[in-house]
């Protein structure tokens, strides 16, 4: 998944005519979310992130190749899925730091793939999806599994959202959501089925250690 290198991918909108610019001398609140790791993290921290890397980065090596579309079936959303409800705020920098490594050149990828592909719009949207994931479960949106389910579904909605995005630009519409969508919608239920108990299962383990 996501070996070879495309080439750029051309975004829309890249020339918007009557655009609104925020005044950044008069917004002293903005604070963007830190995507990359800090080097302020202690080692305990470090070796958390280390630990989602690597989940990420075994999750992807199950997969199913499919003839017809350069996405296949893998187990990078459970594994997305996990690390967002269980890394507080380290699950975002792992995402990102696993998609980066992939992006220079290491096989970290779904086959032991890197690079830049037609579906790369699908790690991207990973990455932003757990960062969504993860504010909600710190705003306490994911505390029983209905909610966990809940909050994991949402985060497959924009990591198909992108996903289709990027990849329409290289495969045509009539074809586009059996390249993107449809094949994958069975296992991602149940890759957020199984995700939202376990999540659940490491959530309630780590309050009772907490507690005592």
């Amino acid at each position: 998944m996501f070996g070879g290198v495309h080439g750029l991918i051309p975004f829309p909108g890249e020339h918007l005519e009557g655009a609104v610019f925020m005044d950044i001398e008069n917004t002293t609140e903005m604070q963007l979310p830190s995507v990359l790791p800090s080097s302020s993290l202690t080692m305990p921290q470090w070796l958390k992130l280390a630990y989602g890397v690597f989940f990420l980065y075994l999750s992807a090596q199950i997969m199913i190749p499919l003839p017809w579309t350069p996405v296949p079936i893998s187990g990078q959303t459970f594994g997305v899925a996990c690390v967002a409800l269980s890394l507080g705020s380290l699950a975002t920098p792992a995402v990102a730091l696993y998609w980066l490594l992939g992006l220079c050149g290491f096989p970290v990828l779904a086959g032991a793939a890197s690079g830049v592909s037609p579906a790369s719009g699908y790690l991207l949207g990973m990455v932003l999806a757990t960062e969504v994931m993860r504010r909600l479960k710190a705003k306490g949106f994911a505390r029983t599994w209905w909610s966990n389910f809940s909050v994991l579904c949402a985060g497959q909605v924009i990591i198909f959202a992108l996903g289709i995005l990027v990849l329409s630009y290289f495969v045509p519409r009539e074809k586009l959501l059996m390249a993107a969508l449809w094949p994958f919608i069975p296992g991602d239920l149940l890759k957020v089925l199984a995700a939202a108990t376990v999540s659940l299962h490491w959530t309630r383990y780590v309050d009772s250690k907490d507690s005592k």
